[in-house]
């Protein structure tokens, strides 16, 4: 693989996750990304890509994701959110 995406319909999107503050860092959240993206990668999905929060990009990072750019996103006229754009290839999982 080249690592540049080939399509938009073989690529995935993370959005949201969380996990519950009663059960955070005991690995639910990295069970149920683990599975979703071997479950994407076994459909076909190539890539995955997300709007990482900052505090967010190790996370992302333990699971393969790499770093592709910071942007901000826009919530409202004059605010915006800053967030790291991260892309994982499915195929190295």
């Amino acid at each position: 693989m080249t690592g540049r995406r080939t399509s938009l319909s073989d690529t995935g999107a993370v959005r949201h996750v969380a996990t519950d503050p009663a059960v955070a860092r005991q690995g639910v959240g990295r069970a149920l990304m683990t599975r979703v993206m071997e479950d994407a990668r076994d459909a076909g999905v190539l890539w995955f890509d997300c709007l990482s929060t900052r505090t967010a990009v190790p996370f992302y990072r333990s699971l393969g994701f790499r770093t592709l750019y910071p942007t901000d996103i826009p919530l409202a006229p004059g605010i915006v959110f800053p967030a790291v754009r991260m892309i994982a290839d499915l195929s190295r999982i």
